[in-house]
């Protein structure tokens, strides 16, 4: 299973793998097998001042979730998704600035990203 991060930079870029970004409902966007358990790393590295701390809190819905932090990255912990699911993630860093972090889990089959075609070739 490959990682999933998010990588928040500067003037409002971000890196993300194994996570899409939706520009038009301004949310990530995961997808989880239903019964699996997935980690997220958050990380804010690319803009955290030198001595700056974070702290993290999450609300989730139709998914549970988890948080911890060593600052500079928050890692979520995702499982026991049923159908959908809509995370907050906020983080504050010492500073005073804040960060809102919206994740839609959506469940994920593996079949539907692959059709075989199981015929006979004429």
């Amino acid at each position: 299973m490959s990682d999933r991060l998010i990588h928040l930079r500067d003037n409002q870029r971000r890196i993300t793998r194994g996570v899409s970004w939706n520009s038009q409902r301004s949310r990530y966007e995961l997808d989880l097998e239903e019964g699996e358990t997935l980690d997220l790393t958050v990380s804010l590295a690319g803009i955290l001042e030198s001595g700056e701390t974070i702290t993290a809190a999450i609300e989730s819905q139709g998914v549970s979730a988890s948080i911890s932090t060593s600052s500079p990255v928050v890692t979520v912990t995702f499982s026991g998704l049923s159908g959908t699911g809509t995370t907050t993630l906020t983080i504050t860093r010492s500073g005073g600035q804040i960060h809102k972090l919206r994740i839609r889990t959506r469940s994920a089959n593996s079949t539907s990203y692959y059709d075989y075609y199981t015929g006979i070739p004429a």
